[in-house]
């Protein structure tokens, strides 16, 4: 006996999106793992992470009909982008003035081949490692974090 705590995939779904349709693709999901040809039984399932849609919580609801014990996790990465999300609100500079910062930075050296150079020139000039502007996005978990890190 072992416990295995991995990534499963993306299980694309076409009909209903309420926690039974949610449910079905979860238990098809663990039947069929592809890559390593596992067959889980849901009733060994012991926790599932979701973000903090009510949906998945009803889902796993729904799942402890079949494991009484799973545990459902809020996603720690989903959770920590919402707590940051609510904290630049109450940061004006944050929430306006840093956000439009970011997005002029992506703007101008983002997607123009001459500004990519020139930015890389500079890089080059102070010694520093060649980094790209990347693009904020609010909903990216951890977005605001990779941007400045890689500034």
């Amino acid at each position: 006996m072992y416990i295995l705590c991995r990534y499963l995939g993306i299980v694309k779904l076409t009909n209903s999106l309420d926690a039974f349709a949610l449910k079905a693709a979860i238990k098809k999901a663990l039947k069929h793992e592809e890559d390593t040809n596992l067959s889980i039984d849901i009733k060994r399932v012991a926790g599932v992470g979701f973000d903090g849609a009510s949906v998945m919580g009803s889902t796993a609801r729904q799942m402890q009909y079949d494991s009484p014990g799973i545990v459902h996790n809020h996603c720690i990465c989903h959770r920590a982008q919402l707590a940051i999300g609510q904290a630049a609100k109450q940061h004006p500079f944050i929430d306006k003035e840093f956000e439009s910062i970011l997005g002029g930075l992506h703007k101008y050296y983002g997607n123009h081949p001459k500004q990519i150079t020139n930015l890389a020139r500079w890089q080059a000039g102070l010694q520093e490692p060649h980094r790209k502007v990347l693009r904020h996005v609010p909903t990216r978990w951890l977005s605001r974090y990779q941007v400045v890190k890689n500034a």
